[in-house]
């Protein structure tokens, strides 16, 4: 039994699943299933918005699926909140040298227009695009900027090193492991460990 070949499928499965967008379209049909209400996240981003920070979203995702998602939690005014909406960034490669052009979306036909954009406008969604050029139409510059992403290597380590953003990650899986060792049990645990290496290094000592 070769157990290598059981991660190649599993991540070939997810991957051809992802990319088919049948995953997308069951989680965006039932949206209360899939996802979760926090009823801090519309103060949350009011807060931001009333503070004249500027609020921007980028994903993979389309807008179809983003609207589904945002609309469930935010309300079918969640666009107000954003300063810049891009969909379909294709991160990494947003990132990264290749300068594809941002196209506007129509968001009643769900189609691109074909108008140059030349500014970012408020309450509007683009498709692709690319960093560089987010730049220039926002002028925002390095360590004002603060990324917030779920993918370390896809979404954070090159904006960080390239372009001085500040980043943050946000990685549910490591909720449990964070509140074990904030927990007095685990706290007095490595005490009590930190106690017997210093006991067994001070008899190696003497012996």
């Amino acid at each position: 039994f070769g157990s290598e070949y059981v991660h190649y499928d599993v991540s070939e499965a997810v991957a051809a699943f992802h990319k088919s967008g049948m995953m997308h379209q069951i989680v965006g049909e039932d949206v209360e299933t899939y996802f979760e209400e926090n009823v801090r996240l519309k103060p949350f981003l009011q807060r931001l918005h009333d503070g004249n920070k500027q609020i921007f979203l980028i994903t993979n995702s389309t807008y179809w699926y983003v609207n589904r998602g945002m609309t469930y939690l935010l309300g079918d005014n969640w666009r107000d909140f954003f300063d810049v909406i891009i969909c379909q960034a294709r991160k990494p490669s947003f990132f990264g040298v290749e300068k594809r052009p941002f196209r506007e979306i129509d968001v009643n036909k769900n189609s691109k227009s074909w108008n140059l954009v030349n500014k970012l406008e408020h309450g509007k969604v683009y498709v692709e695009g690319n960093l560089a050029n987010l730049i220039e139409m926002t002028h925002w510059k390095g360590n004002d900027v603060l990324y917030i992403g779920d993918h370390i290597y896809g979404d954070l380590a090159d904006l960080f090193l390239k372009y001085g953003w500040r980043t943050g990650a946000i990685l549910e899986e490591v909720e449990d492991e964070i509140n074990i060792m904030n927990s007095d049990s685990f706290q007095q645990t490595i005490q009590w460990l930190n106690v017997l290496q210093w006991l067994i290094n001070q008899l190696q000592v003497r012996l």
